[in-house]
């Protein structure tokens, strides 16, 4: 009965969220809430765009096999903001090292997206989305992601015209030669 009326409150925005206390429970947390994300992002978008005709668009069989892959690649992106968002708290709130942060976030990656039971696209593409998230993690200015707007910022190196990962621009490297530039602009 209690368990009900929490439900209840926490719908009414009358209680919050208990408090994560677990590694378990961040996992189950981030996915959870990335799935949530990528949902209703693309669902909404999807019926803002179309307008009245929406429904014909989900009688079509190509469509919605881009719609799967959509939500996927939303799905990843948003478990890497997430779980990047969850070791900058614990970097600047909990006492950890940079290293520790990384190292953190990376394993936290490898708990949801290379296991992620899904048939729609590839696995290679969730070890890539992966990938991306430690690759953010490795360069990461923890103290600007934890209070949000460099989480998920995106820049472009001019000088290169790559992505510097929209962490830590001078830590931006020519995917060629490597070099370090510290050339950037916000997009």
């Amino acid at each position: 009965m209690f368990d009900k009326l929490k439900s209840i409150m926490k719908t009414l925005g009358l209680r919050g969220e208990d408090p994560l206390k677990t590694r378990q429970e961040l996992i189950n947390f981030i996915d959870g809430r990335a799935a949530f994300v990528s949902q209703v992002t693309l669902y909404t978008y999807v019926k803002a765009r179309a307008g009245t005709q929406y429904p014909k668009l989900f009688e079509n069989a190509d469509f919605l096999t881009s719609l799967k892959i959509a939500r996927w690649h939303i799905y990843g992106a948003a478990v890497c903001d997430l779980t990047l968002f969850a070791a900058a708290q614990l970097r600047v709130h909990g006492g950890l090292s940079n290293d520790a942060a990384e190292h953190f976030a990376a394993s936290i990656l490898d708990n949801i997206l290379p296991n992620y039971p899904q048939d729609d696209i590839a696995n290679d593409q969730f070890a890539a989305m992966c990938e991306r998230g430690k690759q953010r993690a490795a360069i990461a200015d923890w103290s600007d992601i934890a209070v949000g707007p460099a989480q998920t910022q995106q820049s472009v190196c001019p000088r290169h015209r790559n992505h510097c990962l929209g962490i830590r621009h001078d830590l931006c490297r020519d995917g060629r030669s490597g070099e370090r530039c510290s050339a950037w602009q916000a997009r």
